[in-house]
């Protein structure tokens, strides 16, 4: 029966030793002892699941040896039945206070020794049991506790990254969130096609640049020991001291870098798409701010042309010997060119002042 389990029984009493060999053999494994001192050396080699100790031995007593049971971290969970010929309360008292779970006194019932040991078991499975569960309780508060933090290491540097208005300093607030989980790394990014290193440990050598631009092309993850490259568009990240031998966190820590970087990575083609919107922007001032100046100079002439053209003709009437209707009628025709001018003068007006007012949307302090 080698999933039964095993009772460890200390006694001096050869005839004792023998009725439990015969008697419960059916029901459990057991191992004999006839001293308190070799019940000590023999849990060095095995944990039985159960102890029945006598209390009057050669050596040390069954209260002595229980004692150091108790008082043995490696030792002090396995359950204790002391089995003693001794029966007084104060007797009994004794193998309580030394740590005994129960005390049965000699001669007993076949029955009640039965009993008080399946009691006794099943009691003790209950124990690990809640204490397993409570050990399972605690690991998940803790790795909900981890877990929490680091992602909200990651929202921190989501937050942080917005106010990165270059590369360079995205990749360094990526180095302090990387060092929070102690981690060693070489960052690459990528700005027109121009690769740019960064480190924790602030030097960077030139087989890792190597490694890295050669890898930026391939899988997301690339896993060597306990090195990892992760990949982006336009940001990698080498991580050089991975805790391969903590799946749990080796795990976690995959999925949180994974996540620090896909971050970077937006935020760097955020950089990217400002910096192409800036150049056009520009680009665009410039260019308006020129057609104005080019408006304002034609208008300047436009003006001086029909000025010059009126000076010239009510200067031509003196020779022309032009009948004072005549001139009047050519005087009239100038004054509404002028006043046609005038209403294009004024529309143009209009043109300048929103033109003004879009250089001014688009300039840039």
């Amino acid at each position: 029966m080698t999933d039964s389990p095993i009772i460890l029984v200390v006694d001096d009493d050869p005839f004792f030793l023998k009725f439990f060999e015969e008697t419960f053999a059916d029901h459990y494994q057991f191992e004999f002892t006839d001293t308190g001192e070799e019940c000590l050396k023999k849990l060095q080699t095995i944990k039985p699941d159960l102890i029945l100790l006598d209390v009057k031995m050669p050596g040390i007593s069954g209260i002595e040896t229980c004692e150091k049971l108790k008082s043995n971290l490696l030792t002090e969970e396995i359950p204790v039945i002391f089995v003693s010929a001794l029966s007084l309360p104060e007797e009994r008292m004794a193998g309580y206070k030394a740590g005994g779970e129960d005390y049965i006194t000699k001669p007993f019932n076949e029955e009640e020794l039965l009993t008080k040991i399946e009691i006794t078991l099943v009691s003790q499975q209950e124990k690990e049991a809640l204490q397993q569960s409570s050990n399972d309780a605690i690991g998940m508060a803790m790795t909900a506790m981890t877990q929490a933090s680091e992602m909200g290491e990651v929202m921190q540097f989501t937050r942080d990254s917005y106010h990165c208005l270059t590369q360079e300093a995205l990749a360094k607030r990526l180095l302090e969130s990387l060092s929070q989980f102690d981690l060693s790394t070489t960052i690459r990014v990528t700005v027109d096609k121009q690769d740019t290193f960064f480190s924790t440990l602030g030097i960077v050598g030139d087989r890792e640049q190597d490694v890295m631009s050669q890898m930026k092309q391939g899988e997301r993850f690339i896993h060597f020991g306990k090195r990892t490259i992760i990949n982006f568009k336009n940001i990698s990240v080498l991580i050089k001291n991975m805790p391969i031998k903590d799946v749990d966190r080796y795990g976690r820590l995959n999925d949180v870098t994974g996540m620090l970087l896909e971050g970077a990575d937006a935020r760097i083609t955020g950089l990217e798409m400002s910096s192409s919107l800036m150049s056009l922007v520009n680009a665009t001032r410039t260019m308006l701010t020129e057609i104005e100046s080019s408006r304002k100079e034609n208008e300047k002439k436009h003006i001086k042309i029909i000025d010059d053209l009126i000076s010239n003709v009510e200067w031509s009437y003196i020779n022309m010997n032009l009948s004072e209707q005549q001139e009047q009628f050519f005087s009239d025709l100038l004054e509404k060119a002028k006043g046609q001018s005038s209403v294009i003068s004024n529309s143009d007006f209009k043109i300048e002042k929103e033109t003004e007012n879009l250089i001014s949307l688009l300039s840039v302090s």
